[in-house]
């Protein structure tokens, strides 16, 4: 496997790159830096385009937006390739355009290791072929099953996502599920296993609530974390409020659909809605694969 890094333009000491280059070379994988590539004699949009169409990953250290970044986003969104932007939590602001694709977010303050491991699990996940090929192999004219796990404590959030993945399940692309489905004398244990089996889709609403409930870490959790490594089952991580999202690992390798520091709760209205709408983009791309 191939993976090409795309850098900010002047990056002096690029840590990022020396990470992924480490991890490439842990994975067996080949590492592509595309700077490294250009020569004064050759036309650079030609080289990028070429340079994206011989490559199996990409991932582009998106900090500060500079204009040859921009290209070369462009040049990789067209291409469709698996790809995987990182900045930082606390200086940049993205924008939807790169919240609403999968991400990953770091701090300087962050320890080096973490900030390894975590984008080795994400490298991991991008690169298994495995995982690819379940995804692709969903027949087409079946619905994706999306669960929405939460603490009751979090029941008005549930309502709001209800109301932004109804267009899509109205389309008969998803199938939503969630507990609230449970009719009076249904036997909910197996409806919720069965529930979890069939799940292609999992969002989670965190928070300290859903972090303190024993059910959820001991019975929906587990079938989900296990389906994801097995099945490729997307899991789309929401923080509805102030939790240890960053301090729990197995939770943590999968992309927040906002940044963690800052949870729904914190946002207004607007924002709310606008993070929301994200997560109905996010789901809606991911059945069109």
């Amino acid at each position: 496997m191939k993976i090409l890094y795309l850098s900010p333009p002047n990056e002096t000491y690029d840590v990022l790159g020396f990470m992924i280059k480490r991890i490439a070379s842990e994975l067996n994988h080949d590492f592509i830096e595309l700077e490294s590539e250009i020569g004064n004699d050759k036309d650079y949009l030609t080289l990028l385009v070429s340079t994206i169409d011989s490559v199996d990953l990409i991932v582009a250290d998106v900090s500060g937006q500079g204009a040859n970044i921009s290209m070369e986003i462009g040049a990789v969104l067209h291409s469709r390739k698996p790809f995987l932007p990182i900045f930082q939590s606390d200086k940049d602001s993205p924008g939807s355009l790169m919240l609403s694709l999968q991400h990953m977010t770091y701090k300087d303050s962050e320890p080096a290791r973490e900030v390894f491991d975590r984008l080795k699990r994400h490298i991991e996940s991008l690169s298994s072929a495995e995982s690819n090929a379940t995804i692709k192999s969903i027949p087409q004219n079946i619905k994706h099953k999306v669960f929405i796990s939460y603490s009751h404590t979090d029941r008005s959030y549930l309502d709001r996502l209800l109301v932004h993945l109804k267009p899509i399940e109205r389309a008969e692309k998803i199938e939503m599920w969630s507990d609230t489905q449970i009719r009076t004398g249904d036997r909910w244990k197996s409806e919720i296993e069965e529930a979890l089996d069939r799940a292609t889709i999992a969002v989670l609403l965190l928070s300290a609530d859903f972090m303190a409930s024993d059910f959820i870490t001991k019975n929906e959790l587990p079938p989900l974390l296990k389906s994801a490594e097995e099945k490729g089952t997307r899991i789309i991580p929401l923080i509805v409020k102030p939790c240890r999202f960053l301090r729990e690992p197995m939770l943590s390798q999968f992309q927040s659909a906002n940044i963690p520091s800052r949870p729904l709760v914190l946002l207004d209205h607007g924002q709310q809605e606008e993070i929301l709408d994200l997560i109905a983009n996010e789901v809606e791309r991911y059945v069109a694969v």
